[in-house]
């Protein structure tokens, strides 16, 4: 064996070192999937000829355990969900593999998992990876159903709820349009201000001014309804925070309360 022959296969196992290590480092699991074939050329499961770390762990293996093993053996299920047909379709094809929030049954974990799934063609065998994105899947759910409860909430109530941003309109409930006739779409973008009785000005700055601070407030003044008449409203306001925990606007539930003002009127005099 000569000087030129060794320092080539050193080289060639200096970069097999750096890509093992490459891939041990990445937080998702990887494998390389390898095509079995039947007699007639068919793909019919395959082999795991490669894992780093994180494939080993999420599969509760060692790497010498999951290297050399089939597809088919560990994970049964992909026979009969469609996957072992998409992943030979994959190698067979050329195109690569791309599956996001795909459900499965993981044999090993003994649960339902959601998975992010992507895989390429290199020669007879799939470059493989896979993220569990369940926990995202579930929050995803929750938060969806948050929104629909909040949702029904705000379009069933008589209160009208107003989402403002810089004063302008950004989200105003349905019933907007019984309480003061006014549309959800002549509101978003609105300055509301300019709905304010012009005497009633000081009693929104001093809200402003408890809202800007981080306080809820509330306040009574006129606004002006589509027909051009002022009616008086009980306001809560509040700071609206976003999911990031961020300050975005005040959220406004006006409550119409004219006849109180005139039993109150009518008992002062």
């Amino acid at each position: 064996e000569g000087p030129v022959h060794r320092g080539t296969q050193a080289g060639v196992d200096g970069d097999r070192a750096r890509l093992q290590a490459t891939l041990d480092s990445l937080l998702d699991p990887h494998v390389q999937l390898t095509a079995i074939r039947d007699d007639r050329g068919e793909i019919v499961d395959f082999l795991y000829s490669d894992a780093n770390q994180a494939a080993c762990e999420y599969n509760q293996l060692s790497r010498k355990q999951l290297v050399g093993m089939r597809l088919l053996d560990l994970l049964p299920g992909h026979a009969g969900d469609g996957l072992l047909t998409m992943y030979a379709d994959a190698v067979e094809s050329g195109e690569p593999l791309i599956l996001d929030d795909y459900c499965y049954p993981h044999e090993i974990i003994a649960s339902e998992r959601r998975y992010d799934i992507r895989a390429i063609r290199v020669g007879d065998s799939l470059s493989f990876t896979w993220r569990d994105v369940t926990e995202r899947h579930r929050a995803s759910e929750q938060l969806a159903a948050s929104e629909e409860q909040y949702r029904l909430l705000a379009e069933n109530s008589s209160d009208v709820v107003v989402h403002t941003r810089d004063q302008r309109g950004v989200w105003v409930s349905p019933s907007a349009s019984e309480a003061l006739g006014w549309s959800r779409e002549d509101l978003i973008g609105l300055d509301m201000t300019t709905l304010l009785h012009p005497d009633d000005r000081w009693a929104l700055e001093r809200s402003r001014a408890v809202v800007t601070a981080g306080s809820s407030d509330i306040v009574r003044f006129r606004v002006r309804a589509r027909s051009g008449d002022f009616h008086w409203v009980d306001v809560q306001a509040r700071p609206f925070v976003n999911d990031m925990g961020e300050h975005d606007g005040v959220v406004l539930a006006m409550r119409a309360v004219d006849e109180m003002v005139a039993a109150e009127q009518a008992l002062q005099r």
